[in-house]
């Protein structure tokens, strides 16, 4: 057998090295974390994270910390909800507390995820973090919302659209609006969802009326087939909340 020349080898070499740099990266940062840092389409334009949590004793100091340190990665908190009720989903889904946050690039939610600070902190009431980088519609002027979290089937993602079409086709009979309709990336969190929606309704009254129309009933049981798992919180905006 030939013996390889210097320079094939160190080619090798340096190719293995930077395989288990990756799974280095990949293990220390996450998948979603890794893929937005190298991703130019994505590192280099606006990019939103969803910030869940459960309130606990120690949740202040947490969010203080976590806010001081987006806003040095210049983050900005556009919106701020509670929790009213969760509509659909389990114990584990009671986030008291929804932020979205904007950072005018991805690199900078790439910055914050892997600085030291963000590292140190110690997690507080479960949280879990998602991001995206399609642009929510007017979500800093709305109040009263109901976030839906998805995990699609595997094999269902070609009929998502449709699917999400049929459940959503009467919201504006109860003058409600779809301002967020959006795949999601998984940052940090022990759950993974696939998806997000965001609907607005001029009151709890509307909301409530959607929610029990035998119309969107039917639609949402029938979603199942295209939905593995799902989550519906209802929000109330801390701006306009009494």
């Amino acid at each position: 057998m030939p013996v390889l020349s210097r320079s094939l080898a160190s080619f090798l070499l340096f190719l293995l090295a930077l395989a288990c740099l990756s799974a280095l990266g990949v293990w220390w940062m996450g998948p979603a974390i890794v893929s937005l840092a190298v991703d130019d389409s994505r590192r280099n334009e606006p990019y939103y994270l969803i910030h869940l949590v459960s309130l606990d004793s120690t949740v202040d100091t947490y969010m203080h910390t976590f806010n001081n340190l987006a806003l040095e990665d210049g983050g900005e908190l556009i919106w701020h909800g509670e929790l009213l009720q969760v509509r659909t989903g389990r114990r584990a889904d009671e986030w008291q507390d929804v932020r979205v946050l904007r950072f005018a690039r991805g690199a900078d939610l790439v910055q914050l995820m892997t600085s030291a600070g963000f590292r140190n902190m110690t997690a507080t009431g479960h949280p879990l973090l998602l991001g995206s980088s399609p642009v929510p519609v007017d979500l800093a002027a709305t109040g009263n919302v109901l976030f839906w979290l998805l995990k699609i089937r595997e094999g269902a993602a070609e009929s998502t659209s449709t699917r999400l079409d049929m459940v959503l086709a009467n919201v504006a009979a109860f003058e409600g609006r779809t301002i967020w309709n959006t795949a999601v990336d998984p940052i940090g969190g022990d759950q993974v969802w696939d998806h997000l929606v965001v609907l607005t309704f001029p009151d709890r009254r509307r909301a409530d009326a959607w929610f029990g129309d035998p119309l969107s009933v039917t639609e949402r049981v029938l979603a199942q087939q295209t939905f593995r798992m799902e989550a519906m919180l209802h929000l109330q905006s801390s701006q306009f909340a009494p």
